[in-house]
């Protein structure tokens, strides 16, 4: 017989069954995309019904800085802008929104070092995928061009048309170190139409920069800056803040963070809860230590933003990437997601309760895709610094969904040449029969095999495959699954493929019945690259 137990213990015991559930779900890397770390997205750009992406690698392009669209639907580059000056970090920042007014999304990319040091940013329309116009900081190492922002803020009477926000989080004066600085700019004539500047020694007013329209009831968008409050070793953390910037009026609020807490290395504005008032999520990440975020609720009965609740705290400067993900716990709220330094944190929307999570280092930018690649699970887009091997950075795309069809990696470098294990788990409905791997040189189909969809297009490499199963670089590609309908293939090569590349191709298992020979099931497929 169960022990007798009180309401509320019982509800805790299946509030805390539930939260473990949920926060038990797993994540998988199934795609990195290498040579980048800034990531946002991008908009389907080639009008083929999947999400594109812009990935930042300030480094790349022989030290210019490159930005890349890349496909939702084949992971091909579709267009590489790179910068104009070696050191300039093109790409360091990427915002991608219409400022232009006409429904296809922008982008603006960011170089901190560009014009020996002064910055700028650099607008790509959308819809010609050209470079549109670019702005110049005032000052050298300012950092202007690290934080990008779209907002109705001027003038006094809103136009519909949002301005171009730059941050320059380094600006100093002669008195003030590193105080920091917003500048406004028309996004027609690009002159420059207003401007803030931080208080406060060492304040990097302009860390991050967010709008959602209006928060007071007033014509115009509202502006949210933060100030991130820095850290020393003698004092321990500043306390940091962050003012609303009221659309229209063009007044300012500032709110102060807690003391030693270092409030303000990422902002968020939106109806986080569902109740029809909009928050604003600030990160605290500082430091290598675990800082936190806090939700702050607007008072209706003091008119001014109050901090409310605090996310449970994850990991070293958790709180400094923060964005909307859709429903994931089937609430019909969107939720959250707050990421750190080494892990990326799901949050409910409506209750707070974390949904679970995955471990990754030197995280740098979060973006959000949906089903970017339409398997029916959600993809969260992770640039990191850090790449594997020798890679400068990566762009993971992680799925709570398991694949028939993993490669451990899937990118080879033809100089060093290596060996790269592919996963096949075609289940146990299929153990025992024959397994294919076969590659397209083209891209993802679907194509009809009798009763099986496999998803790649069948062009001349995939024909030339058959006749070199089995033979370097493609070991084990044909084979028996066993009774569980598992087996491992191997892309394996010396270091003398350089002449083929770069070569981007994208693999697929096909299953056969043995012993009728007839196409039985196919499974997802992954993409590849031969890499100089």
């Amino acid at each position: 017989m169960v022990p007798s137990q009180s309401g509320p213990a019982v509800a805790a015991l299946l509030l805390s069954a539930l939260v473990a559930d949920l926060s038990a779900q797993t994540y998988h890397l199934n795609y990195r995309y290498r040579d980048g770390y800034i990531v946002a997205v991008a908009g389907d750009t080639n009008h083929d019904g999947y999400t594109d992406i812009l990935v930042g690698h300030p480094e790349g392009g022989g030290g210019f800085g490159e930005v890349k669209l890349v496909s939702g639907r084949t992971m091909n580059e579709l267009k590489i802008w790179k910068g104009q000056n070696r050191g300039a970090g093109f790409g360091s920042a990427l915002f991608v929104g219409d400022w232009n007014n006409d429904s296809v999304p922008d982008y603006m990319v960011g170089a901190p070092g560009d014009s020996s040091g002064r910055g700028s940013v650099t607008g790509i329309d959308g819809k010609t995928l050209q470079l549109s116009w670019q702005l110049l900081g005032a000052g050298t190492g300012t950092g202007f061009g690290e934080v990008l922002c779209l907002a109705d803020v001027y003038p006094f009477v809103p136009d519909g048309k949002p301005e171009i926000i730059v941050a320059s989080p380094n600006y100093g004066t002669s008195t003030v170190t590193s105080a920091g600085r917003i500048d406004i700019f028309d996004n027609v004539s690009h002159k420059k139409v207003g401007g803030f500047t931080g208080s406060g020694s060492r304040a990097r007013y302009g860390t991050a920069l967010a709008s959602n329209g209006d928060l007071d009831g007033k014509p115009g968008d509202e502006v949210v800056v933060t100030a991130k409050g820095y850290y020393s070793s003698l004092s321990g953390c500043g306390g940091g803040y962050f003012e609303v910037i009221s659309g229209g009026t063009v007044t300012v609020t500032r709110y102060n963070g807690p003391s030693r807490f270092c409030l303000g290395s990422a902002v968020l504005v939106d109806d986080v809860d569902a109740d029809n008032q909009k928050e604003i999520v600030i990160g605290s990440g500082f430091n290598n230590r675990q800082g936190g975020a806090t939700i702050w609720e607007w008072s209706s009965k003091n008119n001014k933003w109050q901090p409310g609740v605090n996310y449970p705290v994850g990991g070293r400067n958790f709180g400094t990437n923060i964005i909307r993900v859709p429903d994931m716990n089937n609430d019909k709220i969107d939720d959250v997601c707050i990421s750190g330094t080494d892990n990326v944190h799901f949050f409910a929307g409506k209750s707070n309760f974390k949904l679970g999570s995955f471990n990754r280092a030197a995280i740098v930018s979060v973006a959000q895709a949906g089903d970017i690649d339409k398997d029916g699970a959600l993809d969260i887009l992770v640039g990191a610094r850090q790449g594997y091997p020798a890679f400068n950075g990566e762009v993971g795309f992680w799925s709570t969904k398991t694949f028939p069809f993993t490669p451990t990696d899937n990118y080879v470098s033809a100089k060093r040449g290596g060996r790269v294990e592919l996963s096949i788990d075609m289940g146990k409905n299929n153990g025992g029969h024959i397994y294919v791997v076969l590659g397209s040189l083209t891209g993802t189909g679907p194509t009809k095999l009798g009763p099986v969809n496999l998803p790649l297009t069948i062009d001349a490499f995939t024909i030339a495959m058959t006749g070199a199963f089995n033979v370097t670089p493609f070991v084990n590609f044909v084979g028996f699954l066993d009774k569980d309908g598992k087996s491992k293939a191997f892309w394996q090569a010396a270091p003398a493929l350089g002449q083929f590349a770069p070569l981007f191709a994208h693999y697929a298992v096909l299953v056969i019945t043995y012993p009728e020979i007839r196409f039985r099931d196919a499974s997802n497929a992954r993409h590849f690259k031969l890499v100089k």
